[in-house]
Formats: structure tokens, sequence, C-alpha cells
């Protein structure tokens, strides 16, 4: 929800015959319907996880792409309000990578939650991107033996950043 109140949803949508792709949509805060917008899809499977709003009403948009060069890359999208895309990033360098939630601190940094996999086993993720998209850090935590499945950020009023999900193993 924006700071007037409108209403932001993100999924994917299979139009193009087994390619999925990322869909947004803008309601008022009224319940009517704005705009939607299909991003992706057309030679690449894409989809839409997790979505916020910055302090200036831009859109937030994380998600899956295989996009990247060694297998299922970490997507961020920020759009304006009106819809226009202003950037995507994809995070890349691991076997696969995907972000399910995304949030912002009162800077406008921008904060991407999910999983990375490396060498058979998957550690949570947590990526930091300032407000033009600039990645300025990611890491990995959890333990080799185990599978850690990042699901959630939220970053507090002090600017704190917390991250949750699932651990499987030893």
């Amino acid at each position: 929800v924006d700071s007037s109140g409108n209403v932001y949803v993100v999924g994917q949508t299979n139009l193009t015959g087994g390619i999925d792709s990322i869909v947004i949509a803008k309601y008022n805060s009224t319940g009517v319907h704005q705009w939607d917008k299909t991003l992706g899809g057309t030679s690449t499977t894409e989809q839409g996880h997790g979505i916020c709003v910055d302090s200036s009403d831009n859109i937030l948009v994380c998600g899956r792409s295989n996009k990247g060069t060694s297998g299922t890359g970490a997507i961020l999208l920020k759009l304006n309000s009106s819809g226009a895309e202003q950037w995507q990033r994809t995070l890349d360098g691991a076997s696969s990578q995907e972000a399910y939630e995304v949030a912002v601190d009162s800077s406008d940094n921008i904060y991407i939650g999910g999983y990375t996999a490396v060498s058979g086993y998957q550690y949570f993720l947590l990526a930091k991107y300032n407000s033009s998209g600039t990645l300025q850090w990611n890491k990995k935590i959890g333990g080799s033996s185990t599978t850690d499945l990042g699901r959630s950020v939220t970053v507090d009023s002090s600017d704190n950043v917390y991250v949750t999900g699932g651990r499987n193993g030893a």
C-alpha cells in the first residue's frame, strides 16, 4: 500500500505457452483497477514473489528469472507509481537464487531475502541495494550441511534488517 492508499499486487501468469511472466497490478484505495503490467516471459521464465513501495511511492518487486548465466537468478525491479520500469537487476552467481520478499529502510535502501544454492546446499540469501539499484552487498547465511530457505525480510524503525525462513537438516 502506498501513501495514498493505492494497493499493489504481484504474481505471475503464463500467457505465452509455458513461459511465466511477472504481473504487477495497481488498485486505488476503493479497489478500482488502475493498471497492470506484464514483464518478461518472451524467452525467459520470470516469477514475481514480493512487493513493497518506497518513501516516494516507487514500486519494488522481487522474484526469480532464468536470465542468469549460471541458472536461476534473483530478480529485483523498480517501477514508478505509473508502472513505468525504472530499472531491473538480476543477482546471479550461483546455480540457483530466488528472492521471496523485498523491503526498504528509512533511506530507501532495498533488501531482498530468499535463498542461494551453492555446491548442492541452499543458504539464506540477504542482499542490499541502494535506491539506484547498485548492489551494496549480499550474504549467504546458514550451514553447509543444511537446507536454509529465506522467506521473508523486513526492516524495523531503527533500520535493523531481519530475515526469516526455514531450515532442514542438522
